[in-house]
């Protein structure tokens, strides 16, 4: 209920309620405009990732330079705004053309497991918890699928839609950059490592190298000056993600990156860096934490093989074991995840919970494979293609060892569903144009170029 009485105070407050007038004034007209909504969505996405870091030690964060401070401390009140202003923009989009019909098995299946655990916390009398996460998680839901699927009818809109993803990445970056100015403790509070305005340096890797599939888009299909700002962005959101010392992080934005690249190539060239990479490391020896009583710099710890998650890891799998069909009692006043989305639904909610997250990412998977066929239909598909496969394998792998597919209100959850819409929208947009049967086995030719579908394996 925390959350609901900080969006309450925000809402009265006089900074909110003339924010929330403006928000008014300007929802009146934003829908005869092509931006608006993708600004929202990005401000959304970027306010459900606002935070301080805390813990034992820093009872007493660092405080953020100017307005910025106000912004990180209400940032879930914030975001629950903006999700509002995007459903008064989506309820009140009227398009020229009918809206295309597209499959959302994989949205469905997170939804239902999401909501498995407001089961969960019904039966342990957390009822307003309950049901503050379950009016959440359909707000999320429905504004971000119901309005992708009205607004994402041509390839215009879906390089907006892109842009507004890279946006958010852009937003960290230059954020930390201003406090950086003025502060850097309050965006290096997280033992040293970079934690921005995400209050955790594995959030703020997690939703930096989700970022990084669609800042790579929009620099490879700019030109000029444009594409110079873009470049750099990608640059500057790798040097974060060093910073935040996560190891996730780096293997999610380099195998992001090199999808969207160019998937061919680097399929055929990942075994040989690979072994320069493990030969590398044999060589000059991982990092240590500490070396001569000297912490080392923030960034090797991404190359470090410190075990840092088999331990949670093995007592998820116990949990799970010692209760496989209702996961284990919930104890105290929250569920507690760990360092897994997969593991940390099995031992809460058990077979219950995890048959419906197992069958969204098999059906994950699918759409991966018919991604991977569509980059056939000529080369702007294979660019749609390919940032919206980066992008969702990325996050699908960080989900192993992050549980951001079971949060309420954060940036994965936003990127998770974006990056679904635009690939059902773009297999929609593919399958008017040809029969279903050429997009995953058939050899006929494509109604986008003269190659031919490869049969998906």
């Amino acid at each position: 209920m925390e959350q609901l009485s900080s969006l309450l105070d925000l809402l009265f407050s006089p900074v909110g309620a003339s924010a929330a007038a403006i928000l008014f004034l300007v929802a009146l007209r934003a829908n005869s405009y092509k931006w608006p909504k993708w600004i929202v969505l990005t401000l959304t996405v970027y306010a459900a990732s606002l935070a301080k870091f805390t813990d034992e030690f820093l009872t007493i964060p660092a405080s953020f330079v100017g307005g910025l401070e106000f912004v990180v401390n209400n940032g879930r009140p914030v975001a629950i705004i903006f999700l509002l202003f995007l459903g008064y923009l989506m309820a009140s989009y009227r398009s020229g053309t009918a809206k295309r019909k597209c499959r959302r098995g994989a949205i469905t299946s997170l939804f239902i497991a999401q909501n498995v655990l407001v089961l969960k916390m019904l039966a342990a009398g957390l009822y307003g918890y309950a049901v503050l996460s379950f009016g959440i998680y359909c707000g999320v839901f429905v504004v971000v699928t119901e309005g992708l699927q009205r607004w994402l009818q041509d390839e215009r809109e879906f390089r907006r839609c892109v842009v507004a993803i890279a946006a958010v990445g852009g937003l960290f970056v230059v954020a930390c950059l201003i406090q950086a100015l003025f502060n850097p403790a309050a965006i290096f509070a997280a033992q040293g490592r970079l934690n921005g305005t995400s209050g955790n340096a594995q959030h703020a890797a997690a939703l930096l190298a989700a970022a990084v599939p669609a800042v790579a888009y929009a620099a490879t299909t700019s030109r000029g000056s444009v594409r110079a700002v873009w470049t750099a962005l990608l640059f500057a959101t790798f040097a974060c993600i060093l910073l935040t010392g996560s190891r996730t992080g780096a293997i999610m934005s380099v195998l992001s990156l090199a999808l969207v690249l160019d998937i061919k190539l680097i399929m055929r060239t990942v075994p040989i860096i690979g072994a320069a990479a493990i030969i590398l490391v044999l060589l000059f020896a991982s990092p240590k934490p500490e070396e001569n009583g000297v912490a080392a710099p923030v960034y090797t710890r991404v190359l470090t093989f410190e075990d840092t998650r088999s331990a949670t890891w093995q007592a998820l799998f116990n949990s799970f074991v010692e209760n496989p069909f209702f996961g284990m009692p919930v104890r105290g006043q929250e569920l507690g995840f760990g360092e897994s989305s997969w593991l940390s639904m099995g031992a809460v909610a058990g077979l219950v919970g995890f048959t419906p997250l197992l069958v969204f990412g098999i059906l994950t998977l699918k759409i991966l494979t018919q991604l991977r066929a569509a980059r056939s239909y000529g080369p702007n598909i294979k660019r749609e293609a390919n940032v919206v496969f980066a992008g969702l394998l990325s996050l699908m792998a960080g989900s192993f060892t992050e549980a951001y597919l079971l949060g309420t209100l954060n940036a994965p959850i936003f990127y998770i569903l974006i990056y679904l819409s635009l690939g059902y929208s773009l297999l929609s947009r593919i399958e008017t144009k040809a029969p279903r049967s050429e997009l995953g086995v058939s050899r006929t030719r494509a109604a986008f170029g003269s190659t031919r579908l490869k049969e998906v394996i």
